[in-house]
C-alpha cells in the first residue's frame, strides 16, 4: 500500500499535510522543484517556512508507517527524543478493532483525537513568495547539501502556454528528512537510498552561503 508523509516540525509542533497544497501525499509524488527555485505547493510552503519561521527548527518528513518497531530499529536516539517531546507516541491506537504503534504522522490526524488537542497545529495557506536559496544546511552535522546539482534531475517540463523549458529537480531535503522510507507504495528507491532520512530530526535551514566549518553532502538521488 502507498506510505502517505507530513512534514512535521519537532520544536513549533506544527505540521504541513500534502493534501491541503493539492498535492499527492507520497514521498515521490511531492518531491520535487523547478531549477527557476520554485517548488510545488507543498515544497513550496516548506520552503518558505525555512527561509522565515521554521529557520533552525528540527523537523521531520514523517510517513504514517513509521512506528516504534521501525523508529527503535533505524533511529533510536530519534525515537528516544520524539518519546521524550511527545509521550502519546508510547502508547497504542485503535483502527477497526485492530491496535496499532503510533507514528509521529499521527498528530495530525483528528480520527484519532490528535491534532490540536496534544498541541499540534496544521499551516494552511503558506505560500512561496522567494526563490529557494541554494543551500540546505545542517546545524547539527554541520552539513550542507546543493538542492541544484544537476544530478538532482529528475525530467525536463516544457510549459505548453509559454512554450518555457525547464528541469524539474528532485528536492533533495525531502528525501534527507523523510522517516519510513521503503515501507509503503510511493517511497523513493535510486542512487544514494542509504541517505534518506540522514537529517531526520536536525535542525536545518536554507542559505546562498555555505557557513564556515561545514562540509558539502554529495547526494545523488535520480527518478528510476
Amino acid at each position: 500500500m502507498g506510505q502517505y508523509y507530513r512534514i512535521i516540525n519537532i520544536d513549533k509542533k506544527e505540521f504541513l499535510t500534502s493534501w491541503t497544497y493539492d498535492c499527492g501525499a507520497k514521498l515521490m509524488e511531492h518531491s520535487y522543484m523547478g531549477d527557476d527555485g520554485k517548488g510545488n505547493n507543498f515544497s513550496g510552503a516548506f520552503i518558505q517556512l525555512l527561509m522565515d519561521d521554521w529557520k533552525g527548527d528540527s523537523v521531520v518528513l514523517c510517513g504514517d508507517y513509521a512506528d516504534e518497531w521501525y523508529m527503535t530499529k533505524n533511529f533510536p536516539e530519534l525515537w528516544e527524543l520524539l518519546v521524550e517531546k511527545n509521550p502519546w507516541l508510547r502508547k497504542r491506537r485503535e483502527y477497526d478493532g485492530n491496535y496499532y504503534d503510533r507514528a509521529l504522522y499521527d498528530c495530525g490526524d483528528e480520527e484519532f483525537g490528535f491534532g490540536e488537542d496534544i498541541g499540534y497545529k496544521e499551516l494552511t495557506g503558506i505560500e512561496q513568495t522567494d526563490k529557494c536559496p541554494r543551500y540546505a544546511l545542517n546545524f547539527d552535522k554541520h552539513e550542507c547539501v546543493d538542492l541544484y546539482n544537476p544530478s538532482l534531475k529528475a525530467w525536463d517540463y516544457t510549459d505548453e502556454e509559454t512554450g518555457e523549458t525547464r528541469t524539474i529537480l528532485i528536492f533533495a531535503l525531502n528525501l534527507l528528512l523523510a522517516l519510513g522510507n521503503g515501507l509503503g507504495g510511493g517511497d523513493y528507491h535510486g542512487e544514494d537510498e542509504q541517505l534518506v532520512g540522514h537529517w531526520a530530526g536536525d535542525s536545518i535551514s536554507l542559505d546562498d552561503e555555505i557557513p564556515e566549518g561545514f562540509s558539502e553532502l554529495s547526494v545523488s538521488f535520480t527518478e528510476e
